[in-house]
């Protein structure tokens, strides 16, 4: 095995996880740590690494329904074919997860993942200067309609509408609480109306909402034709008394 391949391994078993890893709160800032899994493709076995040596890893192995607390392998077994690694890197509130040497050292090392990280943090900053929009009743309602068409069992609740509604990044959005109390009574109300109707965990669309959701599109198309005319009513009228006042100057130039 080459020698750059046995120093990742060190560095990652240099920053081993401990029993219990933070992944909330202000605590999780400072978790940088390492799991390193050695697992077999067909398998028939697999182990956890704690330490190594110059020749060897040591762990703890299951196989076959056994299990060895400690035990050891060479590193000349890593280049068996059936063999794979399974590296979880847990970085502050981020769980990254690598099965190649390769592109441990890529993103840790080198490392990308940070960066991805504070993109992801920029990201948050910006959207969380922004309010959260919040849809109408129309547009939820439609989405739902489109997701139960895709899925006959689905079920829409507040929570869940903010993922599909705003991705992940509500999360940490400081106006989430009032957000989803919001698709708590947008859907409340959307029952009401008999579009949804209540069920376990959820609220599930009717056939009602199809004639909502028409007669809403309907509106929007007459809504558009009456700007557009309206848009052409205004333009004509423009026309009419520019041409008024030029006849007018004519006729005075005339006169």
């Amino acid at each position: 095995m080459r020698k750059i391949h046995k120093k990742i391994i060190k560095h990652i078993l240099a920053k081993p996880a401990p029993k219990r890893i933070p992944r909330t709160d202000e605590r999780a800032k400072d978790v940088d740590c390492n799991v390193l899994y050695i697992r077999t493709k067909d398998e028939s076995w697999s182990m956890l690494i704690n330490s190594c040596n110059e020749m060897r890893l040591k762990g703890k192995k299951w196989e076959k329904g056994n299990t060895q607390d400690h035990t050891s392998i060479a590193f000349e077994e890593l280049d068996d074919p059936n063999v794979y690694l399974d590296i979880i890197h847990f970085y502050e509130i981020y769980d990254f997860r690598y099965t190649s040497l390769r592109s441990y050292f890529l993103n840790v090392i080198v490392p990308i993942n940070r960066l991805k990280i504070f993109l992801h943090k920029f990201g948050l900053f910006i959207s969380n200067r922004k309010q959260l929009v919040r849809s109408e009743r129309m547009y939820i309602l439609q989405l739902i309609l489109e997701k139960s068409l895709d899925n006959s069992n689905y079920k829409a609740h507040a929570v869940q509408l903010m993922t599909e509604l705003h991705t992940q990044a509500w999360v940490y959005h400081p106006d989430k609480d009032r957000q989803i109390a919001y698709n708590k009574l947008l859907l409340k109300s959307l029952e009401g109306t008999g579009d949804l109707e209540a069920v376990t965990s959820g609220y599930k669309i009717t056939g009602k909402a199809l004639e909502t959701l028409s007669k809403f599109e309907l509106e929007v198309k007459q809504h558009k034709q009456s700007l557009t005319q309206a848009r052409a009513i205004t333009f004509l009228t423009l026309v009419l008394v520019v041409v008024g006042c030029v006849q007018a100057y004519i006729a005075s130039g005339n006169s």
